[in-house]
């Protein structure tokens, strides 16, 4: 039964490298599988396994430090291309400047005319009374009062029962 993780596995082939080359190194052939086997070519077979393996972690690792390279590259030149579009936004303002660079000039605000800024603060106002919402001075002007309760009898008289007896 083979191991089942892969550091087993690979621990596994080279003690059988080592056996083979221990045990098998005077012997021609070895039949198993159906088939004969030079001891060196399957010794060379495992060995082979063995250098991919080595190869690929060490591709895969210098794979994930080049990500890790990128990725904080990537963060710095993000912080860097915001604050250059910012800047030429800020100072340029001519759109076939700004072009060269991929950029489209900001849209100005267009002041409200007298007709829409009077039914926009109609609107707030009303939306403030619909929804009773006060500013600071409004709120500090405000005092709670406590009812007083109605007094209809001694506050000690037992109750009455209303079963009749």
């Amino acid at each position: 039964m083979s191991p089942r993780n892969k550091n087993a596995q690979l621990a596994l082939l080279r003690t059988m490298i080592a056996g083979i080359l221990a045990h098998f190194s005077t012997v021609k052939e070895l039949t198993f599988g159906g088939a004969s086997h030079a001891p060196p070519a399957v010794a060379q077979t495992f060995q082979d396994l063995l250098d991919l393996d080595a190869a690929f972690v060490t591709a895969k690792t210098k794979a994930h430090d080049a990500l890790v390279a990128k990725r904080a590259k990537v963060l710095a030149v993000r912080v860097l291309l915001k604050q250059l579009t910012q800047w030429l936004l800020a100072t340029y303002t001519d759109a076939s400047f700004l072009a060269d660079f991929g950029l489209v000039p900001r849209k100005t605000a267009t002041p409200l005319k007298a007709q829409a800024l009077v039914t926009k603060v109609a609107r707030n106002r009303a939306t403030r009374t619909a929804r009773h919402t006060m500013g600071k001075k409004q709120k500090k002007d405000i005092k709670g009062s406590v009812a007083q309760p109605a007094n209809s009898g001694p506050a000690d008289a037992p109750a009455k029962p209303s079963n009749g007896a």
